[in-house]
């Protein structure tokens, strides 16, 4: 058993993994927050500094001061905290910049600024395009690389390539570009002859507030040229929006920055903490401003007399060393008296070809440092072999290889660093998420516009009160928590930090974030909006690897989260199973773009197969839950709901009565509406002009076999109504049909009361159908499962949403030693109950996998035990499924599943449903793009794969599914766990060097990655292309593709175990 292979790895490394310094660390962090609890001052706040800056803060619904909805802006109009802003005007909730750290609260914060000579301002920030100028929505467009990171972010290390000239221009004038690639920095030429900067920037931590910073410059180009670099410390403002003056300070101290925090109390000279910015004498100057808005450059009104402002070191640096202003220093730009709130360190290098140069600062909480520098890089290089011996512990690669054999060494290598800068990438996206909803909806000097302060995407979400260090998708392109792929990234981090996985977990289901009712938020740009269920899937995994990995059962964590979980649950259940048929609907449920379509032609919400898979799967989730904190009561709660869903999944035909192109809404469509209105109804709805007919010229026996011969079977419908003259003759003896019968006595032969007769006998008929059909999203004839889009039949499509069902399995174990095993209260009990009650059910008939165990079920005397899976997707339908999945001409790709088969190419009512491998340029929906139609996604890949194995353990390996990996391939057998290795090694693939020693994330840009200095520098994109795996979307997505750490952890234990 795999499981066994893992358990025996971790059991062998514990004792190591537990002696490495960054566990020590990692622990005297865990006894300080204990400490706070019990008021026993203990351990070290390890975490109180970290990468926490964002990458972008400007543009974020935080910012905004309109509707949620503009804060990109509109119509061609800026956001109304535009990129443009962000050089001159002071932030609200947050602060950004390149390579950026900050304390837990971000009160202090410290980046790297630089100037290349020749650019209109200095580089304080990475630059992209907003959603409505990139040619696929918002894209940064820069090279910079997460290389390195440990947990309590004790060794960082983050490069940066700056060009001798920065295109602005050349890539703003590409905003209307439909290339199906987005437009990159390459593109511009501006890397030709290698005319840019290396610029490294490497964090160490002596002491928990006590950081050593080296930042090193190169020339990469063959000419000489001048850089400027401007390490730069400042407080976040946090009083201009209450009409207040800073009470914190920075002041020049001879060298070096003191940094001054508030005064203990109004009338004191006493500072609550003073830390210090030493700087190793190499600058040129130090330039003081204040983190200001200057109201003149931002919105082109008074300053009222106030000077030094956020722009103060820009302007002064153009002024002097751009435009050789020497009267720059009579200027406002920069405070004289060289104190303030903003202190950039400036530096000036004229370095030639290839040069390289070195600077050292350390910012620290012990202010009367002597020698600041005198073991520093004793210290840092100390870091680094701390951060390797963390690693190469708990991975199962070697960064030096192992072998004998070069090539097996290169591999070995490749995985290695592959990985560790997955986890780098996944650390480095921490970011604050500052944001308090009753706050931002009152606004503070800035006075919002009545549709802000009344925004119902916000005013739901008052409570919400967020103050928290949290993963970011993206600190750029997605600088917000978005709470289902939040779930994903704790899968990864708990890898490597399960105690911090676990608290983002939590925090998610704390009442200052979720909903009262039971919701958790979605993102900033709308909390209401509805994401697959994944909390509990992602809760226990990460429970599993702490248990496994570190050795700690915390049960108290799953104790919490499962009380909390469960209220969750009854908001889905109440809110989004709009009709209580377990059928989910949603429109748009969370996957980006996954809808192939989010809503019919009539806009009413589809009944989706991935929505209710994704609450199959949350119940199975649920219910082993329960079983481990022998909750029996709610095991039994959760394996009720699972039952009624798999039902609902599994049935054949449609949900909805179909006649032409009747609703939904036709009873509510044709009451009280005028004849006219009728008439063009009818007229819409019944084309044939036979059927026609039969509506103005009423006839019971032509009608009954018209519905039975014509129009049902157009819909399938024929399969689960087997007579319906049999419902007629029973809707006969209602008092509705009695009620019908007398209006028709007495109505004349008037073309319009037949008219409306039948318009009420229709209506009648289509409720009495609708409650009397067995109905679900599988079909058996094409052994798939699609999304209903209600009276317009199944949408038919092979999509990601057919596979999400698979997803919906779990091991059922139960041993007949533990309590209430024999008990009716058991969930033994409970199986025996619905064989007994409802087998339709769970008999072998029904349509999921319970038969199997209830064979195990019968037998369960003989073993002691009661073991095996239950799931949605039975064997025979797994194997229909996975046709398609391993078929190249349709899911299977070289580097992963698609989201869509490639041989889609239909037009459904007027919208063309094709597939697209790269961005989609044909349909534009959910911020310019719909890049669910094709593109490899590692989140779906990633269960995807998980499922497959759970399927192989209880299918064993004579179950086989055929493999179609070329155009002219009959296919061969293949067990599944066969598949799910060869699964995951085409994902890993995407980042690994082919046999031309290219790497297919980067596409196009390989004759970039091909240089020395980018060649083993990776980037986690946030989807990839359906046939050559290149990389889109978000560049820094690390966040779910990260999950490539762990396939690559899975990799080498089930190698090397």
């Amino acid at each position: 058993m795999i499981d066994n292979k893992f358990e025996n790895y971790y059991k062998n490394k514990r004792n190591d993994i537990e002696k490495t310094k960054e566990r020590i660390r990692l622990n005297e962090y865990i006894e300080y927050v204990e400490g706070l609890i019990t008021d026993n001052s203990q351990g070290k706040n390890w975490r109180k500094w970290g990468c926490y800056l964002s990458e972008r803060q400007w543009g974020t619904v935080r910012e905004n001061y309109n509707t949620v909805d503009y804060s990109w802006g509109e119509g061609g109009q800026p956001g109304t905290f535009p990129r443009d802003q962000a050089l001159s005007r002071a932030y609200r909730w947050g602060e950004d910049g390149i390579a950026g750290i900050s304390d837990d609260h971000q009160f202090l914060c410290f980046a790297v600024s630089m100037w290349n000579g020749e650019d209109p301002c200095i580089k304080e920030r990475l630059y992209g395009l907003t959603n409505g100028e990139g040619n696929h929505g918002e894209d940064v467009k820069e090279y910079y690389f997460y290389l390195d990171n440990t947990p309590t972010h004790s060794y960082m290390k983050y490069q940066y390539k700056y060009p001798y000239r920065y295109p602005y221009e050349d890539l703003y004038n590409k905003k209307g570009s439909f290339n199906p690639l987005e437009f990159e920095l390459i593109n511009t030429g501006t890397f030709e002859g290698d005319r840019y900067f290396d610029i490294t920037i490497e964090y160490a931590k002596y002491d928990a507030e006590d950081i050593l910073i080296k930042i090193k410059a190169k020339n990469m180009g063959n000419e000489k040229r001048t850089l400027h670099l401007l390490p730069t410390v400042w407080f976040r403002n946090t009083w201009s929006f209450k009409g207040e003056t800073s009470k914190s300070s920075l002041k020049r101290n001879g060298n070096n920055v003191k940094i001054n925090y508030p005064k203990t109390n109004e009338n004191s000279d006493t500072y609550s903490k003073i830390n210090m910015l030493y700087t190793d004498r190499k600058y040129k100057d130090i330039l003081f401003t204040n983190n200001e808005t200057d109201n003149k450059a931002s919105f082109n009104s008074s300053n009222d007399g106030r000077k030094y402002f956020k722009n103060g070191v820009n302007n002064y640096m153009m002024a002097k060393y751009r435009d050789g202003n020497d009267a720059v220093d009579n200027l406002d730009y920069i405070n004289k008296e060289e104190t303030g709130t903003k202190a950039s360190v400036h530096y000036m290098f004229e370095l030639e070809s290839k040069q390289e140069t070195t600077i050292s600062l350390r910012l620290s909480d012990n202010n009367n440092l002597l020698n600041p520098f005198s073991d520093f890089e004793d210290m840092l290089t100390k870091r680094i072999n701390e951060a390797n011996e963390f690693y190469d512990t708990l991975s199962p690669y070697n960064q030096n290889g192992n072998t004998n054999n070069s090539d097996a060494d290169d591999m070995e290598k490749d995985l290695y660093n592959i990985q560790r800068q997955a986890f780098s990438g996944m650390l480095w996206n921490k970011q604050l998420f500052h944001f308090i909803a009753d706050e931002w909806l009152e606004g503070d000097k800035i006075a919002p516009i009545p549709e802000h302060i009344n925004d119902p995407k916000m005013t739901k979400w008052k409570h919400l009160y967020c103050k928290d260090i949290l993963l970011m998708p993206d600190k750029w392109e997605y600088p917000w928590f978005a709470a289902w792929d939040l779930a994903f990234h704790t899968v990864t981090v708990g890898l490597i930090d399960p105690d911090f996985a676990k608290h983002q977990l939590l925090l998610m289901l704390k009442e200052w974030y979720m909903h009262p009712n039971g919701q958790i938020p979605a993102y900033e740009w709308d909390y209401c909006n509805i994401n697959p269920p994944v909390h509990a899937w992602a809760a226990l995994k990460v429970y599993e690897q702490d248990k496994m990995i570190y050795g700690n059962d915390d049960i108290e964590f799953l104790e919490e989260i499962f009380e909390k979980l469960n209220i969750n649950f009854t908001w889905w259940i109440n809110k989004v199973d709009d009709d209580g048929n377990n059928i989910f609907s949603g429109g748009f449920l969370g996957l980006d773009n996954i809808r192939i379509l989010d809503r019919d032609p009539d806009g009413n919400l589809l009944e989706q197969a991935d929505g209710t898979a994704w609450m199959s799967m949350f119940c199975l989730n649920m219910m082993k839950m329960a079983h481990i904190l022998k909750r029996y009561e709610m095991e039994r709660k959760y394996l009720q709901h699972f039952i009624y869903l798999s039902d609902a999944m599994g049935k054949i035909g449609s949900s909805i009565f179909c006649m032409g192109e009747i609703g939904y809404g036709f009873y509510e469509k044709l009451k009280g509406q005028s004849d006219d209105v009728l008439k063009n109804i009818y007229d819409k709805l019944f084309y044939d002009e036979k059927y026609k007919n039969l509506l103005y010229q009423w006839n019971e026996k032509e009608f009954i076999e018209a519905m039975n011969l014509r129009i049902l079977p157009d819909y399938n419908f024929c399969k689960t109504i087997e007579n319906i003259e049999q419902i007629v003759e029973d809707s006969k003896n209602s008092e509705e049909w009695n009620q019908i019968s007398k209006i028709y006595e007495k109505t004349s032969k008037n073309r319009f009361e037949i008219q409306e007769l039948n318009r009420l006998l229709l209506a009648y008929m289509y409720n009495e159908i609708k409650k009397n059909t067995r109905f679900g999203l599988w079909d058996e004839d094409k052994g798939f499962f699609f999304d209903c889009a209600n009276v317009y039949g199944i949408i038919n499509v092979c999509s990601v949403v057919g596979l999400v069902p698979l997803f919906a399995i779990e091991k059922v174990e139960m041993k007949s030693n533990e309590q209430c095993y024999d008990s009716f209260n058991s969930f033994k009990g409970s199986l025996e109950w619905f064989m007994k009650k409802r087998p339709e059910l769970v008999s072998k008939e029904a349509h999921n996998n319970f038969s199997d165990l209830m064979e195990i079920n019968e037998n369960q005397d003989e073993k002691g035990c009661l073991e095996g899976y239950i799931s949605i997707v039975d064997k025979n339908k797994i194997k229909r499924i996975m046709k398609r999945v391993l078929d190249k001409n349709q899911f299977l790709s070289d580097y992963g599943i698609r989201s869509l088969a490639k041989n889609t190419n239909l037009n459904w009512y007027g919208k063309t449903i094709e597939y697209e491998p790269a961005e989609s340029n044909k349909v534009k929906l959910m911020g310019g793009n719909s890049n669910w139609r094709g593109p490899i996604w590692f989140p779906i890949n990633y269960l995807l794969i998980e499922s497959l194995r759970k399927f192989s353990n209880y299918l064993g390996r004579s179950f086989e599914v055929e493999y179609k990996d070329s155009d002219n391939s009959t296919g061969i057998k293949k067990p599944l766990d066969e598949v799910c290795d060869d699964l995951a090694d085409r994902l890993i693939n995407i980042f690994r060097r082919n046999n031309e020693g290219n790497r297919p994330v980067y596409g196009g840009q390989s004759s970039l990655f091909n240089k020395e200095d980018f060649m083993d520098n990776i980037l986690f994109y946030e989807y990839f292309h359906g046939d050559l795996g290149a990389g889109l979307g978000a560049s820094h997505q690390t966040g779910w593709t990260g999950l490539v750490a762990n396939l690559i952890q899975e990799k080498g234990i089930t190698e090397k175990a």
